[in-house]
This record gives C-alpha cells, structure tokens and sequence, in this order.
C-alpha cells in the first residue's frame, strides 16, 4: 500500500479515536476513580487496534498465535506494508467492517458509530485481559509508526499490573519506564491531537532507522512562540513586501499582512551565549525571501576579525549573492540604485573595499587614489556606503541587515553601525543587532543607549533558558517520539543544562556518542538509560562538554581543530592546507579533506565562502582549549613561521591574501620572538598589515598591527639602523590613530618622526597628521602655529605678528602680480616643478582652511603666498583654490572688480585640472562676489551645488561647512514661494543626514537653525521668552559659547552675536541689540574675512540699530557714524554691484534716518521705495520688515489708519515669510481703535 494511503489510513484512526474520547469524557461525568479511568484507557487502546488492524487485540491474536502473525496469513511488514488479517466469513457485518481498508481521511457516519460497537466488543473481553494482553502482537511488529504503537501498547497494559510496564527489545535495551505511561484520558487526547496536527513527525517513521545518525530539526525553534511572533511583527511594520512575500510571512507567524508604511527598525536580540539569538533572526529568511527579492545579509563580528572588515565582506557577499541569484529584473534595478547613489564615478575605495560591487556595477576596480588616512577619508567611505545601503532596499525587494556578536565590534564600527541604522532615508530595511548580554562592551552599551535615543523604532528581545516542556519538544523531534515518551529523558538533559539550547543538542551528542542514547532497529525507535543517564557526571558547561567529545576524536582531527582555532573563528581553507602539509606530505590532502567532511557533518564546522567557520563561537573556544594554555604562544608562532615560509614560496598574491594570518599567528606568539633579525622582520610584516587594514578603514586593528611593529623594533638604535622602517611605522600609526580618534596617543606617535626625521619631506606626513589632532583637540591656533613652522622649513615664511597693515601690503603686491593679466595669460602658465613648492601649497590649502576659523590674519596671508607661488613657481590644483579665496579677501578689502577677475581666473583653472577643489570654489565664490554682484536668491542654489559637489568627492568636512553657509544664508535670504518652514524642513534633512559625523561645522547649522526655530514660533527655552536666546531645540546658548571660546572658534562665536543682533532688533529690544552690536564688533576686531550675507547683514542691522537708538535719545556722537555709514555703504553695493540686491536696503536706512531727523516726505518717499523695491526683488522678508518699520513711523506720527494698513500688512508678509512669531509680536502693535 502506497504511504499516503497508508498516511491517509493513521489519520482517520486518530480522528476516530479523539472522537471516541469525547463520548468517554461525556459518560465519565466527573467519575476520577483509579479503575474507571484505567479502564477507559484500556478500551481506547483496544479501539484504536482494531481501528487499525481490522479485529480486536484478543482476536487478533487467537488468529495469529502467540508468536505473532502466521507467516501464511501476512505478508511482510514494513513501512508502507498492508497486514492481511484472516477474518472470520461468519462474523457479524460490524466485524467484517474492522478490517483494514482504504479510509477517508476524516471518520464516516458509519466509522463513528463504529465507535461505540468496538468498544462494546473491547468490554466483553474485559475478563481476558490479564492473561491475554502479554500475547497481543505489538503493533510496530505490524508495520506501524513507533510513536502510535507504543501509545496503544500502553493503553492495553493499562488493566496489567495498573499500568506499570517496562519493554525491552530483543537485545534487552531499555525502552521507557512507568513514569512514562498515561495517567488520564486527557493525556491521551494531548498526545493523539499532536499527532493529528503533526503527522509527518508522529505518524511517519524516523529516517535514522537506516543510518543510525542522530539528526536535529532544521526548521523548528522550540520555546521562543513569542519572541518569533514579536520579530515577525517588527518585519511586517518595516518591510512592505509583495503579496505573496506577505502572505507567507502571515502564514508563517499567524499576522496578516496590511498597508504599512516603509520604514526602517531596530530589533536587539540579547541573551547568553547559546541560547539560540541568531537561529531565532534566521527564521525570517523564509518570509524575506517568499517574492523571491529579499534578501539577508549577515555581519557576524569577531574577537579575532577586523570589525569593519566584517561588514565590507557582509556588502561583498550581498553583491555576489545579488549576481548570482540569476533575476536579471532584480539585478538591474539594483544596480541603477546604486549608481545613481554613488554618482556617476562611484566611490573607488568603497569599491576597492567590495570587489564585486564593481561587477554589478560594470566598472573596473581600482585602488583608492590617494590611500589617505584620516578621519576625513573615513567618512567619506562612511557616507558612501550609507548611501549603498540606502540603495540595495525598496519594498519589492527588502532587505535584513543581522550584526550579530555585536560584543566584539569596536567602537568605530559600532559608530558606523548606529549611522546606518539611525538613517532616515532607509526603508524597507530591518536591522538586527545580536549580543551576549551577560558580557557588553562598556562601548556597546553606549552604542545601544544612543540608538535607543533616537527616532528609530527600536524593539528588545530577551532569549532566556529554555523551559522543561521546550526541551522535551527539542528532544521528542529530534528523537522522532512522542513528548509524553520522552519525558524522562528530557527532565534529566533540562536539569543538566539548565535549558540552554547549545548546551542541550551538545548534551544529546554526547550521549549518542557514549552508547546511552543509540536507536534499536529491532525496537524501530531511539532508547536510553535513564539511570545510567541520570547518574552520569557531566560537564557543567557546553564548553567543557564538547571539550572531553572532541578529545575522542583521531589525533589529526584534534590537530584540525586546534590549528583551525588558532587562526580565528573563521579560517581559509587554503591556510589549514598550507599547514597540514607539515604533518602529511600528500599534496592531494585527502585526508584532510576528510576529515574537514567529518567535522561538518558533527556539526563542529560550517563551509563559509572559501573557507570554513566554526558552527558556535563556544565550538571555537572548546576547540580552542583543546591546546593548553601554557603552549598556545609556541603554537602560534609555529604557525605563524610555517605559515609565512609557505605563503612567500607560493607567491606574491598568496602572501598578501595570508597576510593577516600570518602575522596575527607571530604576534601571538610574540614572546617566542628573540632573535633581533627576526623581530624586524615581523615589524615590517605588521607595518605591511597596519597599512593594508588601514586601506579597509579597519582603523583600530591597523594601530594594533602598528604599534606592535614598533615594539619589537629596539627603541633605542632603530632609527639609527632601520630608519626607513622606523619612520613608516610611527608616521602609519599616528595617522591610523588619528582617524580612530585617538588623539593624544597619536600625538605620542608622531613626536619620534618630528625629532627623527631627517628631511621635512619626511615629516610631511606626520606634521599634517599632527596637525588634524590638534584640530580634533580643539587647538586650532596650536595647529596653524604648528603650519607656520613646517611652511618655514618649506621655504615659506611668515611675520611672528600679522597686522591688517601687513595684510594690506601683501595685498598690494598680489594686485601687482595680477593686474593685467588676462585668463589667458594666466592658463598659459607652467606647471609647478618644485618639490617643496608643491608641498607648500598643499600644507598651505591644509592650514588656510584651519584658519578661517581662528586665524584670519594667517588665512589672508597664506591665500596671498599661494597666489605668489602660482604667479611665479607655476600652477597646481590648489591654485584654484588660491585665487578663489583671493576673491573672497578682496571682497572684505574693498576690491571687487579684482575680486570678479579673482574669480573667474579660479572657474578657468577648475577646468584646467579637471574640476579638482570645483566644490571648494564654487562655496567660496557663493559666499563673496557673487553674492555682491548676483541676485542672492541666486546664490543658493549655488552653493547647494557646492554641497552635491563636495558629498560626491567624498569630502565630508566640506559638505558639512557648505550646509552651515546655506543655514546662515536662509536666516536672511529666502528664494520666492519659500517659506521658514521650508528651510526648516530641509535643515531637519541635513543634520540628519550629517548630525553623526563630529565637525564643528555642524555647530553652525545648529546656530542658523535654532534662530529659525525662534523665528517660526516661541521655541526658546529662555525663562524671559527673549527670541534672542538661541537655546531650544537645536542647540544651548551658554554651553555652545563656552566650547568655542575653549577651541577659539573667532567665526562661530561671531556668527552667534550676529544671529543674536538680529533677532533682539526684529522684536523690538533695542537696548539688547546695542549691547550685542558693540560685542559683535569686538570680537569682529580679529576677523578680517566675512562672508557676504554677513557683511550686507551686519551693515543693514547696525545701521537699523543704530537709528532705533538715537530715536531713543541714544548718545548722537555714537550712533550716527554708525548709521550713517551703513546707509553710505549700502548706497555704494547699490550703484556698482547690485541695485537687486542692495536698493531697498538702502532705502530703508535712508527712511530711518529720515525719520530721526524729522524729515517726513523724504522718509515716507523712502519707505514706499524700500518696499516697493522689496517685493520686487523678492525679498519677503526685507519686504515685511520695510513695511513694519513703515507702520511704525506712521503709528508715532499718530498716522493711526495709515498705521493700521501697513501693520496688518507686515503682519500677512512675516505670515508668508513663515515667522509665525513675529507675526503675532507685530499684531499686538496694531492699534484696536484705527479712528484716532
């Protein structure tokens, strides 16, 4: 018979035999006594025998003999075998129907009442049963699934000896105890309703009945419903997927798909390690993957593996995973993503990092160009690989991202971790953070606390033990029995192991291995000694216990393991060949390739790319101890030397592929190292390594690889005999460390190159990385003091005291040079041939940039010198930059027209080196002439241009301070149909798109963006409402102005009284704004270089200031200059540079001053210029502020109609502005009666 019929046949008799307990259940009506309930059972057994052989046990077995079945009457039995039981012709017509035949799957009308004959027939041999049951033919001797035969074998022997049985097969092994037999009826109907619901488990037998293996489910997590449940929950809120992906995952986790949004989470696994953290995020590969598009990619952290290095192998599997999966439609969407992403000429280290990306984009891989290391190059690849995750996922193809052993990541990593995970242009991405809770890095509890900070959805799920039921249904599945078997058994592994899931299936090994738990062909079935079990001494530990399993292992499979541990949790397969062949000469490594099988299929080993992985990190730490503690460091420096031997005879690639290897093996066995040739062998192997992880942005491991080379150089005569070496190490170090902020211990590494180092050109390196841990310390003056001294030793001096007087002077000189020269003259110019003039102008673009912020008397300088050495040394790249910034000074000085030329010379030599520096350029010109001689709406767009421009080269510092001078722009200058809260919302976008990254820079969109929040509505947190307070959301005042003073940030302390000014005046605190005007000035005093938008504010304000107080009695010696230079530069920027820009500005100063000097028709003539003028260069803002001053002069002139009309009016313009605010300070002007 077929086995789906035969299938077909068991499940209608545990149907018919439920449906039979519920008649019992009805007729026992509350009857508990011992006997009935035994005899109940009794008959159900007798029952269901008959529902499945045809004829009651008794007859049966008067037909058969008591030897069993005659071999003349059956054929042979098996698993799909039929038993052809002789039937009496004379028997009733209900007897003839109990014989075996083909059943619905679901019990007749006849088959029921079927029931209640066979159980009449079963009580009439009630008087046989002592004697008779003993003889009954059990009915796995039948043919019959182990887990039903044995349940009707213990129903029958519920009327023998009150239920006590214990079976032996034909060897005597044991089967199963009298705590094993059923109790009541409903104990039955448990066991019979899992067996209806799990016929593939209970009702088919187990496969190991012919290989005699112990198999464990693959497909089932046992105790963890909830937990399961809560994670499909978090996969359904975040991914969107197609319906039939939902579908799935609704079956699988009982939740039904419905119209979410995309978004992105967190989901943070925790508990010990074993308890089944990443088996529990496997189960949604079945959901992700039911469209056939989602996909999962998995960055398992290590205590021997380069953090970052993980997760660039994770992308580089994910790639070519993606190619691979053979979905063309798939794979080019992908692929358009992620190009356009990345730009046109994608990020050439992000590729080197993930080869394959380079496939799927259809590139050809490079090596990083420049190999920069700094916190800068860093980020750049930071920010290109967030925008590659941002482009892997959509809702028809989602996306999982696991980081599991989160305890080993370092805190860079974790760093990178938390910007990807908090970005808020991700969707249809779940993130998944694995991690031992008993065993957090004080670093990774910051981590989580910061992400639990922020806006993601962030859910917890704890894995504790496994309770006594969860073990018992892991044991009975594996053993393919029914739970109520296997109970015994499973109390004893569960007291054992405390239910901890690793420790419960190394447990089951063990026992397998030990003989105690081994399957009975004759029996059909898995047995066990409980006793001997329950008095076994176990480990206490799963470490332990795989430890004394893996000692009985052959000696070569021992030396696998060892070997294998010893070069990380993860190896290659091509390095355990390597040093195989020193114990076994066959180059084929046969047995070895054996012996690798082996350790798979004992589940010690997983194949992982090319190489292999420990299946459990307790696996690798139990293989790990298998070589005593007092031998490893020998062990790995055996390695590590065999290992290099082996690598340099086979090749260059190979060496470099088995670097890291080889030198983690010598440094762990550094103490063996005494030979001094030796030692400097190894610390050009570990500079070798510190430089190629650097390469990855493995900044951490790098200064490990590093500082260990420079240890085993002899601090005193290595810079003497290994100069070279010496130099290369300790420059390599303090930049790695640098870039892993690690400042201080940078500066302690880069002090030997400053003393040591013979040349300059040898200390470059080290002096600009010296340099970017001062910045990073907040020394920036320390820093450009630190640039003047190398730019001296380059030939480039400069004066010990800059004054504006020497500036000026300069300045001179540069026109000088300048003048006269066309565009093209200047193209025509040689190419810069020497050496130190080249450095120069690199450390000089280097250290001008650092002193815009605390040095401008430097800034203006070092800008002229490199106009110098390009107008007579020659031209560089850096060139553009020189001249842009020279527009930028001249501007400041008064020289626009050379200013213009400026310019243009810089756009000219930007396509001369093919755009190199454009993004620098074009801010700075954004920032300067143009704004003086363009429309300033205009200038927006241009340096948002400068912004795509610079997060494309990758140069993030720049990106960030280009996004700070589009936020101060946007304070005063709004482009038409904008509003406030649009700006708001786009610098919402920027910090959180920027906000991770520590710049300084981000302070300054902090200030720009706060003064917006108190413009919109009343933000502030400042007790006395004072819109002027820039404390609130965005930023605290006092302690932002206290971290500038600290790192002597001249421009953001200025930028902050500016912003102040501004707003005091706006509502009305005139004496308030004095006082921060004449602040302003003198920190002003030390600045000599200001961006446009704030020369033009800071004029426009300071005149308007100027005039409130003197029409406050303010003293007229003081304030008049003041005003009425604004109104005479204002009136300047309007007649040469741009009427656009600066008519109604000056208009306004001339109406104010007007109205001082009790002029009324030229102030009213003024007024009706600066607003018509306003709204028609589309200035909203300056429009309101024309006509609420306007209102104001016409309210104290007791113009009250007049005054009234041009009030609500500045009350609607500061409404379309968006300042909500000062809309409402300016409606509580408006008079409430407009006749007087």
């Amino acid at each position: 018979m077929a086995s789906s019929q035969r299938r077909a046949q068991l499940e209608t008799a545990v149907q018919m035999a439920l449906e039979q307990i519920r008649s019992i259940s009805a007729k026992q009506s509350g009857s508990n006594a011992s006997s009935t309930v035994r005899s109940d059972l009794y008959h159900l057994g007798c029952a269901l025998y008959q529902n499945l052989t045809g004829s009651p046990p008794q007859i049966l077995c008067a037909k058969t003999g008591q030897a069993g079945v005659d071999a003349g009457n059956t054929t042979a039995v098996g698993a799909d075998a039929t038993v052809h039981v002789p039937v009496d012709e004379s028997s009733t017509a209900d007897t003839a129907r109990l014989r075996m035949v083909d059943a619905p799957t679901r019990p007749s009308k006849r088959e029921k009442a079927f029931v209640d004959s066979t159980m009449n027939a079963s009580m009439a041999l009630d008087s046989l049963h002592n004697d008779r049951t003993s003889g009954i033919v059990p009915l796995k001797d039948l043919g019959y699934p182990v887990s039903i035969s044995l349940l009707v074998d213990d129903l029958l022997q519920q009327m023998s000896n009150h239920g006590s049985s214990s079976f032996h097969d034909s060897a005597g092994s044991f089967l199963r105890s009298s705590s094993d037999t059923f109790a009541t009826i409903d104990d039955v109907h448990q066991e019979l309703t899992r067996m209806r619901d799990n016929p593939d488990r209970y009702l088919m037998d187990d496969p190991a009945a012919t290989t005699g293996q112990l198999v464990f489910p693959a497909d089932r997590l046992y105790g963890r419903d909830a937990e399961l449940q809560q994670l499909i929950v978090d996969f359904h809120r975040v991914i969107e997927s197609s319906p039939a992906s939902a579908d799935a995952t609704a079956e699988q986790g009982d939740i039904h798909a419905s119209a979410l949004p995309h978004e992105h989470g967190l989901v943070l696994v925790k508990g010990t390690s074993g308890s089944g953290k990443s088996v529990l995020v496997d189960q949604l590969r079945k959901p992700l993957t039911a469209n056939n598009n989602g996909m999962m990619l998995s960055c398992k952290f290590d205590s021997q593996v380069q953090p970052m290095s993980t997760i660039f192998r994770a992308f580089e599997d994910y790639c070519t995973e993606l190619l691979a999966s053979g979905n063309e439609a798939l794979i080019s969407t992908v692929k358009a993503d992620v190009a356009a992403a990345l730009g046109s000429s994608s990020d050439i280290t992000l590729i080197s990092l993930i080869p394959s990306l380079a496939e799927l984009l259809g590139v050809t891989t490079q090596t990083s160009p420049n190999g920069d290391v700094t916190a800068e190059a860093f980020d750049r690849i930071v920010y290109s690989l967030r925008s590659f995750v941002r482009a892997i996922a959509a809702p028809s193809h989602p996306v999982i991202i696991l980081f599991d052993d989160l305890q080993w990541a370092d805190q860079s990593t974790l760093d990178v971790i938390v910007m990807l995970v908090t970005d808020a242009e991700n969707n249809s991405i779940l993130f998944v953070g694995c991690y031992r809770d008993n065993e957090p890095s004080a670093e990774l509890e910051q981590t989580l606390l910061t992400a639990r900070n922020t806006k993601v959805p962030v859910t917890e799920i704890r894995l504790g033990e496994l309770d006594g039921d969860a073990v018992n249904d892991l044991v009975a599945d594996t053993l393919h029995l029914s739970p109520h078997l296997t109970q015994s058994l499973s109390v004893s592994i569960h007291a054992k192991t405390r239910g901890n899931p690793l420790f419960v299936v190394q447990l089951m090994k063990s026992l397998y291995d030990d003989k105690l738990l081994r399957y009975s062909a004759s029996a059909r079935r898995w047995t066990w000694d409980i006793e001997t079990i329950q008095a076994e001494s176990i480990a206490d530990n799963a470490v332990d216990l795989m430890l004394e399993m893996m000692r009985s292992n052959s000696d070569e499979a021992q030396w696998v393991l060892r070997v294998a541990s010893c070069l990380g949790s993860k190896f290659e397969e091509k390095a355990i060949r390597m040093l195989y062949l020193s114990i076994d000469n066959d180059p084929s490594g046969a047995l070895l390739s054996q012996i690798l099988s082996s350790l798979v299929e004992d589940g010690l080993l997983l194949p992982d790319g090319e190489g292999f992985r420990f299946a459990h990190d307790q696996i690798w730490e139990a293989s790990y101890s298998l070589t005593p503690e007092a031998e490893r460091e020998v062990m790995h420096m055996e390695l590590g030397r065999e290992l290099l031997r082996r690598a340099r005879a086979a090749g260059k690639a190979e060496f470099e592929t088995m670097l890291f290897a080889i030198v983690d093996q010598i440094n762990h066995g550094a103490s063996e190292l005494t030979d001094p040739d030796e030692k400097v062998q190894v610390a050009e192997l570990n500079l070798l390594a510190g430089e190629k992880a650097s390469r990855a942005c493995a900044f951490l491991p790098a200064s490990v690889y590093l500082l260990q080379g420079c240890v085993f150089l002899d601090e005193g005569n290595s810079w003497r005999d290994h100069y070279e070496l010496s130099l290369r190490l300790h420059t390599a170090l303090g930049e790695v460390q640098v870039a892993h902020g690690d400042n201080e211990s940078a500066i302690l590494s880069l002090e030997p190159v400053l003393k040591q180092g013979k040349t300059i050109r040898d200390q470059l390196r080290a002096q600009n990385a010296f340099m970017l841990a001062l910045i990073a310390k907040g020394e920036l003056n320390d820093a450009v003091q630190r640039g003047l001294k190398v730019l001296e030793q380059l030939g480039e001096s400069f004066p010990a005291n800059i004054d504006e007087a020497t500036v000026r002077e300069e300045l001179d000189k540069t026109e000088a040079l300048i003048q006269g020269k066309t565009i093209e003259n200047i193209l025509q110019y040689h190419l810069i041939a020497d050496e130190n003039k080249i450095a120069a102008m690199k450390f000089l673009t280097v250290t001008a940039r650092i002193a815009y912020n605390s040095n401008q008397t430097f800034f203006s300088l070092s800008v002229l010198r490199m106009i110098n050495i390009s107008m007579v040394n020659g031209l560089c790249p850096e060139s553009s930059f020189a001249f842009a910034s020279a527009a930028l000074l001249l501007c400041n000085f008064g020289r626009r027209d050379l200013a213009t030329h400026c310019a243009d010379i810089a756009l000219a030599l930007l396509k001369k080196f093919n755009g190199q520096y454009e993004h620098v350029v074009l801010l700075i010109l954004g920032l300067s002439i143009h704004q003086y001689r363009q429309p300033q709406q205009a200038c927006l767009d241009r340096l948002r241009q400068a912004g795509r421009l610079a997060i494309a080269s990758g140069d993030v510092m720049w990106a960030i301070a280009t996004i700070g001078f589009v936020a101060f722009n946007e304070v005063y200058v709004i482009e038409r149909g904008k509003t406030l809260q649009d700006f708001e919302a786009e610098m919402r976008a920027y910090i959180q798109e920027w906000s991770s990254y520590r710049h300084f820079s981000m302070d300054f969109v902090m200030l720009s963006f706060q003064a917006v929040l108190n413009l919109i509505e009343n933000t502030s947190d400042d007790a006395n409402g004072d819109p002027s307070v820039l404390t609130g959301e965005a930023m605290e005042q006092e302690k932002a102005l206290a971290a500038f003073e600290e790192m002597n940030l001249i421009t953001l302390k200025r930028e902050m009284l500016h912003l102040r000014m501004y707003l005091a005046y706006l509502f009305h605190r005139y004496d308030l704004a004095a006082e921060l005007y004449n602040r302003y000035k003198e920190v002003a005093k030390v600045s000599q270089i200001f961006p446009t938008v704030e020369v033009v504010s800071a004029t426009l304000y300071s005149g308007l200031i100027a005039a409130a107080m003197l029409q406050r009695g303010g003293d007229m010696a003081v304030w008049r200059p003041i005003a009425c230079e604004a109104s005479s530069k204002m009136k300047e920027w309007a007649e040469k540079d741009s009427a656009w820009n600066f008519s109604h500005r000056h208009a306004l100063l001339r109406a104010e001053l007007a109205a001082v000097d009790g002029d009324h028709n030229v102030a009213v003539e003024a007024y009706q210029e600066a607003m018509s003028a306003a709204a028609t260069h589309s200035f909203v803002n300056d429009h309101a502020l024309a006509t609420e001053r306007t209102g104001l002069y016409f309210l104290q002139n007791s113009y009250i109609a007049e005054a009234v009309k041009h009030l609500q009016q500045a009350k609607s313009l500061y409404e379309e502005w968006g300042s909500q605010r000062k809309a409402a300070h300016v409606a509580r002007m408006v008079p409430l009666d407009s006749s007087m």
